[in-house]
């Protein structure tokens, strides 16, 4: 699949009514509808090559998926505090959850007003950790009040650090907008 150098937009189609309740559904990455995480996948399976390697961070970042930073975030893995050390969070992310969150934040902090939420971030990040393996997922929110976004498709890809160690996890997710715009 071709990488095309353009930045892309957030979803786009359809416009979908926020849902009463929330609907996420576990998916295979290869399954991504979204041209930008199928992209950053696709980089990524590029890295891990014919066995399925995890990839380390420096040859994920930047440059691969340069086109795609908006859509990224990454997380360091902190066992010392079982938690993950938020490290850059594009701007599709602080659009969509309508924060902004400082290098070095720890998950469980920054998630602090929504812990459901936090925990499941969490629980995404560790899966892709333990496995070394991606996890993708797709669905429709309204769990989290203060959500900006009622679809998402995202992917949660570990990767390396220095050593063998699965260190990082990136997350590449795509939002639609509450009722076509962004709340203020």
């Amino acid at each position: 699949m071709p990488l095309i150098p353009a930045m892309p937009r957030a979803y786009t189609g359809q416009l979908i009514r926020t849902p009463q309740i929330s609907s996420v559904e576990v998916i295979h990455p290869r399954d991504f509808a979204s041209y930008v995480n199928a992209s950053v996948y696709a980089v990524w399976k590029k890295f891990a090559g014919d066995y399925d390697d995890v990839p380390s961070r420096d040859a994920m970042l930047p440059k691969p998926v340069a086109p795609f930073m908006s859509h990224i975030s990454l997380m360091r893995w902190a066992p010392e505090y079982d938690d993950y050390e938020i490290r850059f969070m594009g701007d599709a992310h602080v659009q969509a959850h309508g924060l902004v969150y400082k290098p070095g934040i720890h998950l469980t902090a920054a998630c602090g007003a929504t812990p459901q939420y936090g925990r499941a971030l969490k629980r995404s990040n560790d899966q892709a950790r333990t496995h070394r393996a991606p996890v993708a997922m797709r669905g429709l929110l309204n769990d989290a009040p203060d959500a900006r976004s009622v679809r998402f498709e995202a992917g949660y890809l570990p990767l390396r650090g220095e050593g063998e160690d699965v260190e990082f996890v990136l997350n590449v997710a795509v939002y639609q907008q509450r009722e076509g715009a962004w709340p203020n």
